[in-house]
């Protein structure tokens, strides 16, 4: 990851990787082991009801009408030989009540003061009793909500070798489908540690959520969820290998056609974010993956949703110095001008043969501060020199996106054409160049 301060898990190789056993990674051996249950686990997991370890932002999507309702869980930071259980359900109001379900010194399932052995018991008693389960708010459980596709099963997935890790989390190889062997898919898992903290928790499953809601060939597919037990893992389609490792690899093999492509294919996924309503943020080529030598973004866990193409201001994450556009740097504002500054940076990269952006002037920098010395040069103009050998028209463009006014930079609707036409002269010669 270089010296750039962004907190993602990067694919460190080759997606072809030898298997290993699980037992020969602590954080793989340890997976999945569910807290012990007065209950049995398996029990509850085979319920219509249970959803696992959804989290509170998730629950909205699926319940829909007055009365839905399910039971997720979370790890119990008091006990962690225990689950906390709650139900959520929609009230009268059309608001999503978390009713926390508590167990007494007798290990007994409890809730509006009464006893149940067991939380199966617990939940099917208010479902067909229909009594309030909220003093404050007259609401019931009336329907189980509905479980989507995309969410899968433990017993699912398999994985066999880690291919990337990070900070507070790993990205393992492996494969989904039915027990046996013929059909099952090849896929690229991603969880967190244990001791991931609440930022990288919350990062994570802003990713997920934002990940299933999209679709296109520039953007990592999605496969599904796995939420029944601890952690949540995201499952994605396995790529061959990061776009960064590629670009060095292939730094004296890639024709120019081939380095343009690399960013057309960039371009066209970041312009479907954008029309779906979100920016990325974080755009890098150390977050784009290749397959079968197309490219594909990765990486959504910076991503924000934004209104009608408004900038939009975001909260305390810590971004990527190298790539975020000045207005992002001084008052943490982001629209779809600013991934196109950091698009530039990526465009930089993939024409240099993937060298480290910045890395000349890091160098010359008091290392001890190099973060705020850098960005105080980039406000005062300093921008990359133009790798040799860069062809006028993505020369141009680069240089457009680097505007220090993100009105004067083109979007991606503008940069996909100029660098899809075959006649790419007439659109370069359109934007206007920067002023040294």
């Amino acid at each position: 990851m270089g010296m750039d301060k962004s907190v993602n898990v990067q694919y460190t190789r080759d997606a072809n990787v030898t298997r290993t056993t699980r037992n020969e990674d602590d954080s793989c051996s340890s997976l999945c082991t569910p807290p012990s249950s007065t209950e049995p686990l398996e029990i509850i997991l085979a319920k219509d009801f249970y959803f696992g370890f959804l989290s509170v932002d998730d629950c909205e999507e699926f319940l829909v009408q007055e009365g839905d309702f399910l039971v997720r869980c979370l790890p119990d930071p008091s006990n962690s030989q225990r689950l906390l259980w709650i139900i959520a359900v929609k009230d009268v109001k059309g608001k999503i009540q978390h009713i926390p379900v508590t167990r007494d010194d007798e290990d007994q399932y409890v809730l509006m003061k009464r006893k149940f052995p067991s939380l199966v018991e617990l939940v099917h008693h208010y479902h067909t009793s229909k009594e309030i389960v909220v003093v404050s708010v007259p609401v019931v459980l009336r329907r189980t909500a509905a479980k989507p596709k995309w969410m899968l099963t433990d017993s699912s997935v398999t994985m066999f070798a880690q291919i990337g890790k990070g900070q507070g989390g790993s990205v393992w190889a492996g494969t989904f489908g039915e027990t046996c062997q013929l059909g099952r898919r090849p896929v690229a898992i991603k969880y967190l540690h244990e001791d991931a903290n609440p930022a990288q928790v919350a990062s994570f499953e802003k990713e997920a959520r934002i990940h299933r809601r999209l679709s296109h060939s520039s953007i990592v597919q999605f496969v599904a969820i796995v939420i029944d037990k601890y952690p949540v893992r995201l499952v994605t389609e396995l790529c061959d290998n990061n776009l960064k490792i590629h670009l060095k690899k292939n730094a004296s093999k890639l024709a120019q056609k081939d380095k343009i492509q690399i960013c057309l294919d960039v371009s066209e996924g970041l312009e479907y974010l954008i029309g779906k309503g979100y920016v990325h943020r974080d755009i890098a080529a150390r977050n784009c993956l290749m397959k079968q030598g197309r490219v594909r973004i990765t990486d959504l866990g910076l991503a924000v949703r934004f209104a009608n193409l408004k900038p939009t201001e975001v909260g305390p994450e810590k971004l990527p110095i190298k790539t975020t556009a000045p207005e992002g740097l001084i008052c943490k504002v982001f629209s779809e001008k600013s991934d196109v500054w950091a698009f530039g940076v990526l465009m930089w990269e993939v024409f240099t043969g993937g060298a480290e952006p910045y890395e000349d002037l890091i160098n010359r920098l008091d290392k001890r501060n190099w973060g705020n010395l850098l960005v105080a040069n980039i406000l005062a103009g300093y921008r990359m020199p133009i790798p040799l050998g860069t062809p006028k028209n993505v020369e141009s463009v680069i240089k457009n996106c680097w505007q220090r006014n993100p009105v004067k930079r083109p979007t991606f609707h503008m940069v996909r054409k100029m660098l899809s036409n075959k006649s790419t002269k007439k659109w370069y010669q359109r934007l206007p160049m920067l002023k040294k």
